[in-house]
């Protein structure tokens, strides 16, 4: 599906989530599964269960990995990108690579995107859903993370959006922790709070070089996902 030219409020991805999450049930109810949503797939499943589009059984479980409950302060700049408002190349590699920019829409970034804007409508109501069924969750405090092709343009990233605050270079820490959970530095507890950026939060570098207890997303997972027969990933 594709998560960029549509929000998460879309009832479309929100049917699909459920449809891959349930499986071959006669139901609506996840049994047996663990879902793993990253970055907007978190918004998107929330709403899916909030609308009763899909139900969460205790015999399943939700691992959240980079989620922007709040929102991103990146959405808003991101548009400086697209409208040519910046001579960054690592920036416009960045938008380039994670597909900021409307084409059909000239300095405009996608829905996706837009969707992700702190004052967005309907924000608000998805954290009390995460707070009920989020079983782990991973949040990441540096933009530039495991090194990789994408830490420099976090990073850049992030020091043009000016958080204010540690953040995976899209997703400040505020807007990613869960309110009532207590996030440790530690790949072995539960919520993890870990120096790597958003793409690390993906596994697609692995545990990065220097083998730090924050810096294991991948040994986190998968000691999150041991001993399970369905796992899916939203």
């Amino acid at each position: 599906e594709n998560t960029v030219k549509r929000g998460w409020d879309d009832t479309g991805l929100h049917r699909s989530a459920c449809d891959l999450a349930v499986g071959s049930g006669a139901d609506t109810a996840i049994r047996d599964t663990v879902v793993i949503t990253h970055s907007m797939g978190n918004l998107i499943f929330a709403e899916a269960l909030r609308q009763g589009t899909c139900s969460l059984e205790n015999t399943s479980k939700w691992i959240s990995i980079q989620a922007p409950w709040q929102g991103s302060k990146a959405a808003p700049w991101v548009s400086n990108i697209c409208s040519n408002h910046t001579s960054s190349r690592l920036l416009r590699w960045l938008a380039g690579e994670l597909q900021y920019c409307d084409p059909d829409l000239p300095g405009q970034v996608y829905r996706g995107y837009e969707s992700l804007r702190p004052d967005f409508p309907g924000l608000q109501n998805l954290i009390p859903v995460a707070q009920a069924n989020v079983h782990r969750a991973l949040c990441g405090s540096s933009a530039y993370g495991l090194q990789s092709s994408y830490s420099a343009a976090l990073e850049a990233l992030a020091l043009e959006v000016k958080y204010g605050e540690h953040n995976d270079g899209m997703v400040a820490v505020s807007s990613c922790t869960l309110p009532g959970a207590s996030y440790e530095g530690h790949y072995s507890a539960p919520f993890y709070l870990a120096h790597i950026n958003h793409a690390d939060g993906t596994c697609r570098v692995g545990n990065g070089v220097i083998k730090k207890v924050d810096r294991l997303p991948c040994d986190w997972l998968s000691s999150a996902v041991q001993n399970v027969t369905e796992t899916v990933f939203v």
